[in-house]
């Protein structure tokens, strides 16, 4: 990417909080920040928010840049850039994959719930929904359907692991669970 040669003495005042060598660091570096936000794609952000992460490599860079490795400081400032930059885009990713999960699953729940709202339910005593949920829980475990009922109650994830003294993972694998035994009920 260049080389961005910076004394010592610019980056240890940089990192006492010399906003001046900051910007002289920054400057030297821009060529570099560009390069890498032009090479990858964060899904559901702009080239700006990309920037703005490789911007936080950077600092990250400056704040816990030791002489005494064996590593310049280029080259210790371009690992923490594409690191700050990988960690984002996996975040980005994860955040992708649980919004398609979620929405799918959504329309899973939205069908149980719709039947709810039918005023021939209504009038008939929700004898559809209760067998549909019956069915549903017997083919849950007691943590699924602890799980489940609170899920169509309109509770969050992190709100259901509260709730229930369990772990967010547990409440998304259970959740996860529930899904896949739905869809494999074959209801709706």
């Amino acid at each position: 990417m260049g080389e961005n040669l910076i004394e010592l003495e610019t980056i240890f005042r940089a990192k006492n909080g010399s906003q001046e060598d900051y910007e002289e660091i920054y400057k030297k570096f821009n060529y570099t920040l560009n390069y890498y936000c032009t090479r990858y794609y964060l899904y559901g952000e702009s080239v700006d928010d990309l920037y703005q992460e490789a911007q936080i490599g950077l600092y990250k860079a400056i704040k816990y840049f030791n002489p005494d490795i064996a590593c310049s400081f280029n080259t210790f400032a371009n690992l923490c850039i594409k690191r700050q930059i990988y960690k984002a885009i996996k975040k980005s990713n994860i955040n992708r994959d649980k919004k398609a999960y979620l929405d799918e699953f959504s329309s899973e729940i939205d069908k149980v719930l719709a039947i709810n709202q039918n005023p021939e339910n209504i009038l008939l005593g929700n004898e559809e929904i209760q067998e549909t949920i019956k069915k549903i829980e017997d083919s849950l475990s007691p943590l699924e359907i602890k799980v489940f009922k609170l899920l169509i109650q309109g509770y969050k994830y992190n709100e259901i692991a509260t709730l229930l003294h369990i772990s967010v993972k547990s409440s998304d694998n259970a959740v996860q669970r529930i899904k896949l035994k739905i869809k494999n009920l074959s209801i709706f």
